[in-house]
């Protein structure tokens, strides 16, 4: 796996018309977010010139949506094939999702993934999020290369304090990455 020679990185608030009032809970390792937000996906639209400028002055994009819904797969599409911008992205959400009792309920199989992960170069999940596509296929390492198939380089398996790995489809190597304690 090679790493970035230059990485750089941007912060960017989409404004939607209702605002986003998010409240977090931890459960595990995970940071559950419960959104109230406005129902509206971010669209091409929504990049102004100077957010666009900035995007394609970038390394690579971090998406991290709250919901899967949040970011629209046109929005992912013009970011990738119109920018030309590499697309990293937290996935979580996409396998695991809140329901209408505010209970963690798993989502496997996520079936659109095809759609979504072709435009991902790099995903990230962690291991609760990824439990029950690791349950329906028997293994971590299934799991990880039932997720690389779809187009996605690397993917990056967050183990809360124990660290997380990281598996190279290029290489076909699985790399550990131990967690290291705060000094601050």
């Amino acid at each position: 796996m090679r790493a970035l020679d230059h990485f750089s990185v941007q912060v960017f608030s989409i404004p939607l018309a209702t605002g986003t009032v998010n409240i977090n809970r931890h459960e595990g390792n995970t940071t559950i977010a419960t959104t109230t937000m406005d129902p509206r996906s971010i669209v091409p639209e929504d990049f102004t010139k100077p957010m666009r400028h900035a995007l394609q002055t970038s390394s690579a994009v971090l998406l991290a949506p709250d919901i899967q819904e949040k970011i629209s797969l046109e929005a992912i599409r013009f970011l990738h094939e119109t920018l030309g911008i590499r697309i990293m992205a937290d996935i979580g959400k996409y396998y695991r999702v809140l329901n209408a009792r505010n209970e963690l309920v798993p989502r496997f199989p996520w079936h659109d993934a095809a759609m979504y992960l072709k435009y991902f170069s790099t995903v990230f999940v962690s291991t609760e999020d990824i439990q029950p596509m690791t349950d329906e296929l028997g293994s971590l390492d299934a799991a990880v290369r039932h997720l690389s198939q779809f187009g996605t380089n690397e993917v990056v398996i967050t183990c809360g304090s124990k660290g997380s790995f990281v598996y190279s489809k290029g290489e076909n190597k699985t790399y550990s990455v131990l967690a290291l304690q705060s000094v601050f």
